[in-house]
């Protein structure tokens, strides 16, 4: 990433933001006698809103590429089958064979399995704060995710995924994350330029169409927007507009 680039998505600004504002609970601080500490959320607000935040600090780069690599080779010696010797794409070539689609399961499993994982997390830990403090179970459960080191991956590629997957539900129907009504998901090793060639970074808001909306819910959902608004000025970013840049293309910053 360019060293004059604002990094807007980063934890250590995350948490000095909250640090400083009003109105905020740090729930590290509150549950510091609690056995059970590692399953509650980060904060609270004003008792409406119990924020989770999970850090991506970690690449799958290597297991992904090592993996398609692995399986390509196995591909190319196999009697019968065509043989690569150029770019391809993995999936495609995939389709052809017996086994190809248990091949891009696998593929998909190492590519997307620590956001499933911080997902499934963050659930489990809003269900428990909202228990441990005797909240009502309409409590928005806010997910952030801010992506510092997975770049591997293109963000509107991450926010697809985290929105089917907030779509998925159990097998009695109910919502798999019934506790996260919406995350957002940040990362600024990309930026997009929008019709007025102005610099945006992508910021993704992806709400869990399988909940409710209550007055509580809306509610919440007004400060989220105050929230995020003033941590782009925290961070410096005066013209930070809540939008979904997903159509439009995303570039890495190198």
């Amino acid at each position: 990433m360019q060293d004059d680039y604002p990094k807007f998505a980063t934890e250590e600004n995350f948490k000095k933001f909250v640090a400083n504002l009003k109105g905020i609970t740090d729930l590290d601080e509150v549950t510091k006698t609690f056995s059970d500490k590692e399953k509650v959320a980060d904060y609270l607000i004003d008792n409406l809103l119990v924020i989770e935040l999970k850090t991506l600090k970690s690449n799958p780069r290597d297991k992904v590429i090592g993996y398609v690599q692995s399986e390509t080779d196995k591909i190319n010696q196999a009697e019968g089958l065509p043989v690569f010797y150029v770019q391809h794409n993995f999936r495609e070539a995939t389709q052809i064979l017996q086994d190809g689609e248990k091949l891009t399961t696998k593929l998909d499993n190492l590519y997307f399995r620590q956001i499933e994982e911080v997902m499934r997390k963050a659930n489990k830990q809003i269900k428990s704060t909202i228990n441990s403090f005797g909240m009502t179970h309409n409590t928005y459960g806010f997910l952030t995710i801010i992506n510092e080191r997975a770049d591997f991956y293109q963000p509107e590629i991450l926010a697809g995924y985290i929105c089917r997957e907030l779509l998925k539900t159990n097998v009695d129907g109910t919502p798999k994350y019934s506790n996260i009504h919406q995350v957002a998901f940040i990362q600024s090793s990309y930026k997009v330029n929008d019709i007025s060639d102005n610099i945006l970074i992508p910021c993704h808001f992806i709400k869990n169409s399988l909940l409710v909306d209550t007055e509580l819910s809306k509610k919440a959902e007004e400060v989220m927007i105050f929230f995020w608004s003033e941590f782009a000025r925290f961070v410096g970013i005066e013209n930070f507009h809540i939008k979904n840049p997903r159509d439009l293309p995303a570039t890495k910053i190198i």
